[in-house]
C-alpha cells in the first residue's frame, strides 16, 4: 500500500514538496510523486523571486507546470507562500518601506488571482515571528506589522473564497514563548473575523533534539481549540550529527518520524502532513546545512525505514522498525558472523536449543561469543540486546553481557546485564543498549562473559533490536 492510500484511509491529505528541475527532467521523480502522494507544494515556484525576479518580467511556466502535474494526478495543491521576508526579489529589497508594500500587495492580488480554484490551501503568511512570539519587524512588514498580515488574510479570502488560509512558522510544533505568541495572535484575529484556517507547523527535526511526540500532540489540541485545521508542514528529519552506523540513523528517524505521525492521527484537527522534498538527493537540507539524508527515499528513490514508519502509523499498525533483528542466530555450520575471541566456535544442539554456541577450550573468563554491532549502533536509537546462558556442568556462576566500543573516547565497555548461570537451564541475560558515542565508531563488539576459564558457557536465542519502549 502506497502512503497515499493509507493516508486516505484516515481522511487525511499527506503531501511533498515538488521542484520543477526534477519534475520535467526525471520521469521516476514524478511518477514517485504521483503514486506515493495526494497533495503536492511548490517549493519554490510561487516565491516572488522566481515569480517576479524583475518588475517587468512575470514568469507562471514553474509553478504551472507543477499545478498540471497535480491535476493529472487527483492532487491537491498547498500554496507556498504570499507573505514571506525571505526569497524576495532584489528589485523589491531595494523599495521604501512603502513602496515594498504597495509591491508585495500587487503580487498577492495578481497571484491569488491567477491560481483561484486551484489551491486547496495557501500559506498566506510565513515565519512571522521572532522566538519571543512578537511580529517580526523585518521590511516586509514592519510599517503596518499586524494590520499588514491580517489584510493579507482577508484579500486572499475575496480573491479566492474556496482556499483554506493558513499561518505557516517553525519553532511552533511545542508550547514555547513564539508559539504562545502566534495562540494569542490567532485568538485576536479569529475573534476579529480574520479568515485564518489553518495553522502550518514546520516540522525540520532533528534526531536527539526538539520536542517529543507528546509534546507536539498537546500543542496541536492548542491550536485545535480555535477552531483550526493543524498541519505538519516541511518534514524532514536531520540525522548527519549522529555518530555511529548509517542503519542507525535510519531506524531513529523512523522512530521519529512514527511518533509524528501518529500524533497527527490521533488528533481530528490534525488533516495534512507534507514533506519538504521527495528524496535525499532532492533535499534543501544538503546545500544550506551540510550532506544529510533527512526525507523518506533515499538517493536512488528507494523507501527507507521511515516511508514504513509512517505508513504504519497512518494505518494503526506498530512501528515496523522495532520488529527488525539485528543479531543472527547461527546455525550448525554457519556462525552468521559469530566469533570467538579464544579458542573454536562451535555450534550444536544443548539443551533444547538446535544450535546454541559455545568457545570450546576457554583460557579467559571473558572468552565467550562475540558478535560486531558496529553496523547498528548509533547515538539517539535506544536498542535492547539479549541472549540465553546456560553452563555445561558445575555449580552456578556469574555471567554477563557486555559490549566493547572504541570509538573517539578511546576504548570502553558497558555493561548490559548480568546474572547467575547454572547447568540446569537456560539464563535471558537482556537489557538496553543506549551509549553515549563520539567521533568515528571503529569498534562495537557484543559478548558474554564468565564463568571462569575451564567451564563451558553455551549460548542461545540472541537477539538485537531497537527499544520502542524508550521514548523516540
Amino acid at each position: 500500500m502506497t502512503l497515499r492510500a493509507a493516508a486516505e484511509t484516515t481522511g487525511r491529505r499527506i503531501g511533498v514538496a515538488v521542484a520543477y528541475e526534477p519534475l520535467v527532467r526525471e520521469p521516476a521523480y514524478a511518477r514517485l510523486i504521483q503514486a506515493e502522494f495526494n497533495a503536492v507544494t511548490p517549493e519554490n515556484a510561487l516565491k516572488w523571486a522566481p515569480v517576479q525576479p524583475r518588475p517587468e518580467l512575470v514568469q507562471d511556466q514553474h509553478w504551472q507546470v507543477i499545478f498540471d502535474a497535480a491535476s493529472q494526478g487527483r492532487q491537491s495543491v498547498r500554496g507556498h507562500t504570499l507573505l514571506w521576508d525571505q526569497q524576495l526579489p532584489a528589485w523589491a529589497v531595494a523599495l521604501s518601506d512603502a513602496e515594498l508594500m504597495v509591491a508585495q500587495q500587487q503580487h498577492l492580488e495578481r497571484l491569488v488571482s491567477a491560481t483561484a480554484g486551484r489551491v486547496r490551501t495557501w500559506d498566506v503568511v510565513n515565519e512571522a515571528l521572532e522566538d519571543d512570539g512578537t511580529v517580526s519587524k523585518t521590511a516586509l512588514w514592519r510599517v503596518d506589522g499586524d494590520r499588514h498580515l491580517r489584510d493579507a488574510f482577508v484579500k486572499t479570502k475575496a480573491l479566492d473564497p474556496a482556499a483554506v488560509l493558513a499561518y505557516n512558522d517553525y519553532g511552533i510544533e511545542a508550547r514555547n514563548p513564539k508559539s504562545d505568541g502566534l495562540l494569542r495572535l490567532l485568538t485576536a484575529w479569529r475573534a476579529a473575523g480574520v479568515p485564518v484556517e489553518a495553522v502550518g507547523l514546520q516540522s525540520h527535526l532533528k534526531v536527539g533534539e526538539g520536542p517529543r511526540p507528546a509534546e507536539l500532540a498537546a500543542n496541536m489540541r492548542r491550536f485545535a481549540a480555535l477552531g483550526l485545521e493543524v498541519h505538519l508542514t516541511e518534514i524532514d528529519v536531520q540525522v548527519r550529527h549522529l555518530a555511529g552506523s548509517a542503519w542507525g540513523a535510519e531506524a531513529a528517524q523512523a522512530r521519529l518520524l512514527y511518533g509524528w505521525t501518529a500524533a497527527c492521527v490521533a488528533e481530528p484537527a490534525c488533516r495534512e502532513l507534507s514533506f519538504w522534498g521527495l528524496s535525499d538527493r532532492h533535499t534543501w537540507v544538503d546545500g544550506t546545512l551540510g550532506d544529510d539524508r533527512p526525507l523518506l527515499f533515499n538517493d536512488d528513490l528507494q523507501p527507507k525505514l521511515g516511508y514504513y514508519a509512517v505508513r504504519a502509523a497512518l494505518l494503526g499498525q506498530p512501528d515496523p522498525t522495532c520488529a527488525i533483528e539485528r543479531l543472527p542466530a547461527p546455525k550448525v555450520g554457519a556462525h552468521a558472523g559469530w566469533r570467538s575471541s579464544g579458542g573454536p566456535l562451535q555450534v550444536g544442539p544443548k539443551g533444547g536449543a538446535a544450535a546454541a554456541m559455545v568457545v570450546a577450550g576457554r583460557t579467559e573468563a571473558w572468552q565467550g561469543p562475540v558478535h560486531s554491532v558496529l553496523s547498528s549502533l548509533t547515538a539517539g536509537l535506544p536498542l535492547r540486546a539479549g541472549v540465553r546462558v546456560r553452563l555445561n556442568a558445575g555449580p552456578p556462576a556469574p555471567v554477563a553481557l557486555t559490549l566493547r566500543i572504541v570509538d573517539g573516547l578511546g576504548e570502553r565497555y558497558v555493561s548490559v546485564a548480568s546474572g547467575r548461570a547454572t547447568a540446569d537451564g537456560w539464563l535471558r541475560l537482556e537489557g538496553p543498549l543506549r551509549v553515549a558515542l563520539q567521533g568515528e565508531l571503529r569498534t562495537a563488539d557484543l559478548y558474554v562473559e564468565g564463568p571462569a576459564a575451564g567451564r563451558e558457557l553455551w549460548i542461545d536465542a540472541p537477539s538485537l533490536r531497537v527499544d520502542c519502549e524508550a521514548s523516540p
